[in-house]
């Protein structure tokens, strides 16, 4: 019988390298950015989180999960036996990944990911499984599964140029744009920064937006030095004043729609499409296959961000969520605190694995 493999976890601060050298040794169909440690550390908010790799290894296979790890915050004047912890997949996309799909190899990679977060006080696990590579395969099946919403991608390998794939709105729109004098710039993120940030924030104000996708400065300084490396900021200019920007990372074989935002005062119609078109060309040139628009703001079907992105994209895509409950009874007990003291907000974030995470 084989014995079992070796684990080990990796702090995006103190083992950057050995964590990138993991990534790049996985096949090229999986080294994604969402996966790489200077991706995780965008996330990492508070002096408490840390950006970690856990990686279980059996011969030749590997089988690697990224996460923020976090001390739950404490509820009232409740007390516990020992600090508690949740693991959560940083913004955006994550989950396992692996390079084998035996079942004993994925048995025995979750059972020592979960033998790890129990012996670490975590109590709860959130994942954001990545929509295009369906990595839920790689997870235990006590782990509960939930399809969250759809999401969208545009296929780079068929020509872009002709805007085949863009429904009949929107190719009129790419066009409305051009003759209004937009054209699309690629700017240098580190440059363009603040600019970029300063849009965002007015894009959320206007769209009363969740706290969730408030991005503080730290955030955005390193989605800048990451887009130096890996993506670009794009940004939708006329009269040299931005009308549209947006970020894109890139991985391996995929682009991603990672940020945008747009000028409140002058909405140009078509900017958007403009820069989405600029953006699939740019990757189709760099050999990049698919740029993934993501979904709408909510789960609706009918979302208009989400008809916004069918009318450009080609194939939709399943975007999932896992729960892993590592420690069932601390878990119901901070629900029972939690629910206590914030009646009020029960209506609104009680589903939310997370829930205690909200306070107003």
């Amino acid at each position: 019988m084989e014995t079992e493999g070796t684990t080990q976890a990796l702090d995006a601060a103190a083992d950057s390298e050995a964590w990138q050298d993991v990534v790049s040794a996985l096949p090229c169909e999986v080294q994604d950015v969402y996966f790489q440690p200077d991706y995780v550390s965008l996330d990492q908010t508070g002096a408490d989180a840390r950006a970690l790799l856990f990686v279980h290894r059996r011969g030749e296979e590997v089988w690697a999960c990224p996460f923020l790890l976090r001390p739950i915050p404490r509820i009232a004047d409740a007390s516990f036996s020992r600090e508690l912890f949740d693991v959560e997949t940083a913004y955006g996309y994550g989950g396992p990944v692996s390079t084998s799909d035996d079942a004993d190899f994925l048995a025995e990679s979750n059972r020592a990911f979960s033998q790890w977060l129990a012996a670490r006080g975590v109590v709860v696990e959130f994942i954001r499984l990545h929509p295009l590579l369906e990595n839920q395969r790689w997870l235990a099946p006590e782990v509960e599964v939930i399809r969250d919403r759809e999401t969208v991608s545009m296929n780079l390998e068929k020509p872009v140029d002709a805007m085949t794939d863009y429904d009949g709105k929107a190719r009129n729109m790419v066009r409305r744009a051009e003759r209004s004098g937009v054209r699309v710039i690629e700017c240098p993120p580190l440059a363009g920064i603040r600019k970029f940030a300063e849009l965002y924030e007015k894009t959320m104000d206007r769209l009363d937006a969740d706290a969730y996708y408030y991005l503080g400065e730290g955030y955005f300084r390193g989605l800048a030095g990451l887009a130096e490396r890996s993506g670009w900021l794009l940004a939708a200019v006329r009269d040299d004043r931005w009308v549209a920007a947006a970020f894109f990372l890139r991985g391996a074989n995929w682009l991603h729609y990672h940020l945008s935002a747009t000028d409140p005062d002058l909405r140009l119609p078509g900017a958007t499409n403009l820069i989405l078109h600029a953006a699939a060309r740019l990757g189709r040139r760099r050999g990049l296959k698919r740029l993934h628009l993501g979904g709408g703001r909510t789960r609706a079907p009918d979302d208009p961000l989400l008809r916004f992105k069918r009318s450009m994209g080609s194939d939709s895509h399943a975007f999932c969520t896992g729960k892993r409950i590592v420690d069932p009874a601390d878990y119901a007990r901070l629900r029972r605190l939690w629910e206590k003291q914030h009646p009020s907000l029960v209506p609104k974030f009680g589903d939310r694995v997370l829930f205690y995470r909200q306070r107003s």
